[in-house]
């Protein structure tokens, strides 16, 4: 789960700071899908997910909007192929 979550296209607008947020949000949701979570973590996980932009609400809140992108390529429409800046950013955090 936390390599998908680096891999979306929100990481692209996180920071550094954001690094503990994914993390809880990744432990509450496990902890969620083995039933070990209460009320009140599945509202944190609620609010995680709002503030990472990974829930339509989230998004919405953030102003964010997601690209059509053409899913075998994975470039956008009309624009020309090249490297995406999140494969630096993979880089890093694998580092």
């Amino acid at each position: 789960m936390w390599a998908e979550l680096w891999a979306s296209g929100q990481a692209t607008q996180w920071s550094d700071g954001d690094i503990y947020t994914v993390a809880m949000y990744v432990r509450v949701v496990c902890d969620a899908l083995t039933g070990r979570v209460t009320a009140g973590l599945a509202q944190e996980a609620r609010h995680y997910a709002n503030s990472l932009g990974l829930s339509p609400e989230g998004m919405k809140s953030l102003g964010w909007e997601m690209e059509h992108v053409d899913m075998v390529t994975g470039v956008l429409p009309d624009e020309p192929a090249s490297v995406s800046a999140i494969d630096e950013r993979r880089a890093r955090l694998t580092a």
